[in-house]
């Protein structure tokens, strides 16, 4: 069963025994209840990337992947985001000079 709902609503997605689910807003709103987070795609406001990969992290699961989008376009206003997630002794990261740049990380 596919259902999308546009224009701001809430969404979601089911296919086979995976569970999927998309949200149209502030992901900040959404953030604090999502538990076991196996996999993000951060896209959204340069200015809180950071906010988002803390709230995020903190849920991830082991082995989980978070891919944040613009890494190299927006360089200069993800330094101190970038600063922190390749210090961060969580995980794994690098950054992907694929497109726009795409930071790329692994919770270890």
């Amino acid at each position: 069963m596919d259902r999308f709902t546009p224009r701001g609503e809430v969404g979601y997605w089911i296919r086979s025994s995976m569970y999927r689910q998309g949200y149209a807003g502030d992901a900040r709103q959404y953030l604090p209840d999502c538990d076991y987070i196996s996999f993000c795609f951060l896209d959204a406001e340069k200015e809180t990337y950071m906010n988002c990969y803390e709230m995020v992290i903190d849920n991830m699961v082991s082995g989980g992947i978070l891919v944040a989008d613009n890494a190299i376009s927006h360089r200069q206003t993800l330094q101190p985001m970038l600063d922190r997630v390749l210090s961060d002794t969580r995980l794994d990261a690098l950054i992907v000079p694929i497109g726009k740049g795409e930071l790329l990380c692994r919770k270890l």
